[in-house]
């Protein structure tokens, strides 16, 4: 009977004393690896979808594609799948002495659990791209300017960071099936964040910005 139940387990131990190391050590790695894994299938998909989203413009949005029917399936499927299994199998984020001697990096790397922290990240500089993009290109489009418009535009961004970061600190469930706690909070305190968000607004509008002048 124990066999059997070795055999069907994900992981066996002969002695509580490893223990420590299953929960601390492989248990960090594993959440790491499935957390990196997941990310990177969606931003690879993604992306690939994104260059047939283009290259619409450039067909009339005839629905056509650039590229054979055959590369089209197996892009995803098998030419950009190992890789990311290779990451989420032998990726290592920290050193196993590391991890033994600091149990509290276990706890850091739980810190948003129950959270869709991994998906609603994805839309939170999307989110703020966008309005900063919306408000600018009125600014650009404006034949007069005034401080009134400087106060709306900045009562306006601001009463979204506001919303978005209250949002996130104090509702837990506001927003089922989802939760936004600490997403926003995380996100901000990342300098990528408004890298990414002044890229893309910058990107996006400097074609209406030179048409306009």
């Amino acid at each position: 009977m124990f066999v059997w139940a070795v055999m069907s387990s994900d992981f066996a131990i002969s002695r509580f004393k490893h223990l420590r190391k299953l929960l601390l050590v492989h248990g960090h790695w594993c959440y790491a690896r499935l957390a990196n894994m997941i990310l990177y299938f969606i931003y690879k998909n993604v992306m690939f979808v994104n260059l047939l989203f283009w290259y619409q413009f450039f067909c009339g949005f005839s629905g056509s594609v650039m590229t054979n029917a055959w590369v089209l399936i197996l892009f995803n499927l098998l030419f950009t799948s190992v890789p990311p299994l290779l990451c989420g199998v032998l990726d290592r984020q920290t050193a196993a002495h590391t991890l033994m001697q600091l149990p509290q990096l276990y706890n850091a790397s739980k810190a948003f659990a129950g959270s869709s922290v991994s998906v609603l990240s994805f839309g939170s500089p999307i989110n703020a791209s966008a309005l900063l993009i919306i408000l600018l290109h009125q600014v650009i489009e404006s034949p007069t300017l005034t401080w009134i418009h400087a106060l709306v535009l900045l009562l306006s961004a601001a009463s979204y960071f506001g919303f978005v970061l209250l949002f996130g600190l104090f509702c837990v469930t506001c927003s089922p099936p989802t939760n936004p706690l600490g997403v926003e909070t995380l996100q901000m305190s990342d300098p990528l964040f408004y890298i990414i968000c002044a890229l893309t607004t910058v990107t996006a509008l400097i074609p209406r910005y030179t048409h306009c002048t």
